[in-house]
């Protein structure tokens, strides 16, 4: 992990969830110390209990929380009260309407548009039709994941929404699940930042 740390992500997702592979676990202790300049650390939670999240906040020095659930827009707000950072995660499907993320947009700093996927929270490494996006329109920025490998660079390049702000890697950037490939993340963020992405 300190090697991928020399490209210097923006953010590092921790993922809290038990229905992951990824799972950190409660009693976890990060991997690496926490000198890591300006990436940003992020913890992934799916319908947690405000309490647990509070707990690992405090234990990770963690700077954003992402939730992947049905959490409310108060519910947001509650975590943003704290002075944390809040991204909500939405799952884009055909019959996705983006009106449903109107109520969040008060109480989160990023959106996250994810594939759905039945009965999975994220790392399906599967993608939406990007196409979808143009029928977002803001105002608050947002991540796009979903099955995202190098072979979608040109394509992600080709993106032109007033509010992508960045891309999230997971699977098509493991050799396992939470066993990423060093090599190829290093590869696809030279590769991205290159465009300004």
């Amino acid at each position: 992990m300190e090697e991928i740390l020399l490209e210097k992500p923006d953010m590092m997702g921790f993922i809290f969830y038990e229905g992951s592979p990824r799972n950190m676990g409660n009693d976890s202790i990060l991997p690496i110390d926490l000198s890591w300049g300006a990436t940003q650390r992020v913890g992934v939670f799916v319908n947690a209990d405000i309490t647990q999240i509070r707990e690992m906040i405090q234990t990770h020095d963690l700077h954003y929380i992402q939730l992947h659930g049905e959490e409310s827009p108060i519910f947001c707000r509650d975590i943003q009260s704290t002075g944390i950072g809040v991204i909500k995660a939405f799952g884009i499907d055909v019959d996705f309407d983006f009106v449903e993320t109107e109520p969040y947009h008060p109480y989160c700093d990023f959106f996250l548009f994810d594939s759905k996927s039945a009965g999975q929270r994220g790392g399906t490494g599967t993608k939406f039709p990007w196409s979808f996006l143009s029928e977002y329109q803001g105002p608050t920025p947002f991540m796009l994941s979903g099955g995202i490998g190098k072979e979608d660079i040109p394509l992600i390049r080709s993106l032109d929404h007033p509010f992508l702000m960045g891309i999230d890697l997971n699977s098509k950037v493991e050799k396992a699940p939470g066993l990423k490939d060093i090599n190829l993340v290093n590869h696809v963020i030279k590769s991205l930042r290159n465009d300004q992405i």
